[in-house]
């Protein structure tokens, strides 16, 4: 939106920006999936998975079939979909399931997954919305890349406080944890200081300053009573702190890149982690032992553990990565690879094969607008060539595997058009 202002200096008029979604009605994700929860209400029956083609998706896993569908999708984000996060409503019937979503459109919108509606949207912050996280029963935090976390009651959605009030927290901010129970009011954060920070959410102040990590912090675990503290970081490292002595307990390495993904045990006495590294890893917190769940999450183009979600037995993991596939994998006891004897474990033993998965679809990578500024050609991760109207906002050929540049030129018009339009794709 922007004004266009007349040669004496006046305001003509406003220019207005239409945007809209060119989708083909499907089932399924295109790109990465950057999030994963599951219900709670129900015991896991329900997996929501959180798209960067800008889709949150409902799954029934109940079985595992590989050819899970899916029961209904929630649409209105208009950019990635980077955090989704269950909650009960206060006062509810039967503690009726809500979910909130936050995205790279810098809105927070909360949803009710049952009947598949929007019952609100959040405009507050100025910047990617990258992480969510249950203060307590009725707060709920966000946090973003403009160094803001804003604390929200989950009955009006109106905003309570924020950590750090105006002055906020240093560094964007990448992920956020609290324990969800009454009375709490914690919030650790971990953002691009390289700190992981304590917040009360009751006052907005900080309450401990833990400082180890030598890059980004991208993942943070809470103990359920507040005491222990998780956190992964782009040095690859993942660090145990004691929040009531505020020192490190000890740090593990079991990966070779960033951690980009934690989930905790429910005592806390072990913990699955995933990175950029396509592994996942379960690590006992007292020993440190490390073992090897998955060795390679998806093809080595989509070789990045973005999310981790423990099933509610915590037999299996959920996992999803820079591709559009969610994989189920049985935790169990993994593959050792440190004994403390410096020797090289064999891997061969591992489960390769997930126990489930849902497909994804290939996204679109590249583009070219035809000289007619009507139609435009498409590339997708596979290779499909495609030619669509834009004025119609659909399909109209499909040309299979072929190189872009060469359907363009047998398409291609002697006309002269004046752009009306830029594309994005997503």
């Amino acid at each position: 939106m922007g004004e266009r202002t007349a040669a004496g200096g006046g305001v003509r008029g406003r220019e207005c920006k239409l945007t809209y979604l060119l989708r083909a009605p499907e089932k399924h994700h295109r790109f990465g999936i950057n999030s994963l929860a599951l219900s709670v209400s129900d015991g896991g029956k329900s997996l929501y998975t959180a798209g960067r083609d800008s889709v949150i998706r409902i799954w029934d896993v109940t079985t595992t079939s590989a050819e899970s569908s899916t029961s209904r999708s929630l649409e209105g984000h208009i950019d990635w979909v980077n955090d989704v996060l269950v909650f009960s409503c206060r006062g509810a019937i039967g503690g009726s399931e809500k979910l909130v979503s936050c995205s790279s459109d810098t809105t927070l919108r909360i949803w009710n997954p049952a009947k598949g509606t929007r019952i609100h949207t959040v405009i507050e912050h100025s910047d990617y919305v990258k992480a969510l996280a249950a203060v307590d029963t009725t707060t709920i935090a966000s946090g973003a890349l403009d160094s803001r976390v804003c604390l929200w009651d989950t009955e009006t959605w109106k905003l309570k406080g924020e950590c750090g009030g105006e002055e906020g927290v240093k560094g964007s901010v990448y992920c956020l944890a609290g324990n969800g129970v009454q009375n709490s009011s914690l919030v650790v954060v971990g953002s691009t200081n390289r700190i992981v920070s304590v917040w009360d959410a009751r006052s907005g102040e900080k309450i401990a300053k833990l400082k180890g990590h030598n890059d980004s912090v991208r993942s943070v675990a809470l103990r359920q009573d507040g005491m222990q503290i998780l956190s992964g970081g782009s040095d690859s490292l993942i660090r145990l702190w004691d929040l009531r002595q505020q020192r490190e307990l000890r740090w593990y390495d079991p990966h070779a890149d960033s951690v980009w993904a934690l989930s905790a045990s429910k005592d806390f006495s072990w913990f699955l982690s995933g990175g950029r590294d396509g592994s996942v890893f379960r690590t006992d917190t007292e020993t440190a032992e490390s073992s090897l769940v998955v060795g390679s999450i998806g093809s080595e183009k989509d070789n990045i553990v973005l999310s981790i979600a423990k099933t509610a037995d915590e037999s299996g993991v959920w996992t999803s990565s820079t591709g559009s596939s969610v994989k189920l994998w049985k935790i169990g006891a993994g593959v050792r690879v440190n004994n403390g004897t410096g020797e090289e474990i064999d891997v061969s033993k591992l489960e390769t094969k997930p126990l489930a998965t849902i497909p994804g679809l290939p996204g679109i990578v590249s583009y070219q607008i035809m000289n007619n500024r009507r139609h435009v050609l498409t590339k997708d991760s596979n290779g499909e060539v495609v030619l669509w109207d834009i004025t119609r906002a659909s399909s109209l050929t499909h040309f299979g595997v072929r190189n872009l540049e060469e359907v363009a030129k047998e398409l291609e018009e002697e006309v002269v058009v004046p752009s009306w339009f830029s594309i994005e794709i997503r």
